[in-house]
């Protein structure tokens, strides 16, 4: 799999998505300025930008398989790159990062029983979502665990590899938690400038893990 001729979906929340908190009307930041559009005009991806403010890791069947969705009208293979579990912590009341991950778990199982990942025409990028600070949408519980959240999800995606004899080049995990991203005055969407950051350590961790992304 050729990292720039296979298409990349990436399923995540508003910080995929491009949410422009500064809006009351739930704008986006434009295209260019993006992490996700950053990157594709960057290194010719085609990356596809499935992110959907609010969303959490998906609990049930039903939203498991709508992840599959944007998958139906393209060739595999594919890449899936899913950042999720920001929400997961500001919507609960005991916020957990090991709630969280497993979820996350739970969710991973899915996608590896699929037929497509068995035939190694789907390939995960597990992101942990970036660290939230204190600001207007946060607390002290929540930025706790979203601290830990990053470690939580590694550990996850270690585990699952090993349980279920996964390669780099099928399952992989990248921390975004730990790149210290400039975020809004929420505490939680990043600003224009963490956009960019994002991009810049994404282009990074690509350039590091090449045995990954070519399926080598």
């Amino acid at each position: 799999m050729d990292i720039r001729k296979t298409p990349i979906i990436c399923y995540g929340d508003s910080n995929t998505y491009g949410y422009d908190p500064r809006s009351y009307l739930g704008d986006r930041y434009p295209r260019q300025v993006r992490w996700t559009g950053i990157l594709k005009e960057q290194h010719r991806l085609n990356l596809i930008n499935c992110g959907m403010p609010g969303r959490e890791i998906p609990r049930f069947q039903y939203e498991m398989q709508q992840a599959l969705n944007p998958m139906a009208s393209l060739q595999p293979p594919f890449f899936l790159w899913i950042m999720l579990g920001s929400n997961d912590l500001l919507n609960s009341r005991e916020p957990s990062a090991d709630t969280a991950a497993g979820r996350m778990e739970e969710f991973l199982r899915f996608l590896i029983q699929q037929d497509l990942f068995r035939a190694g025409k789907l390939k995960i990028l597990l992101i942990s979502p970036p660290r939230m600070e204190p600001g207007a949408w946060t607390n002290g519980p929540v930025c706790r665990e979203s601290g830990r959240l990053g470690g939580c999800l590694k550990e996850t995606v270690r585990q699952l590899c090993l349980s279920e004899s996964l390669s780099p080049a099928q399952l992989s995990f990248a921390d975004a938690g730990s790149w210290q991203l400039p975020l809004v005055f929420d505490g939680v969407h990043l600003s224009e400038e963490g956009h960019l950051a994002f991009a810049e350590h994404m282009s990074a961790f690509l350039a590091s893990s090449p045995q990954i992304f070519s399926g080598n």
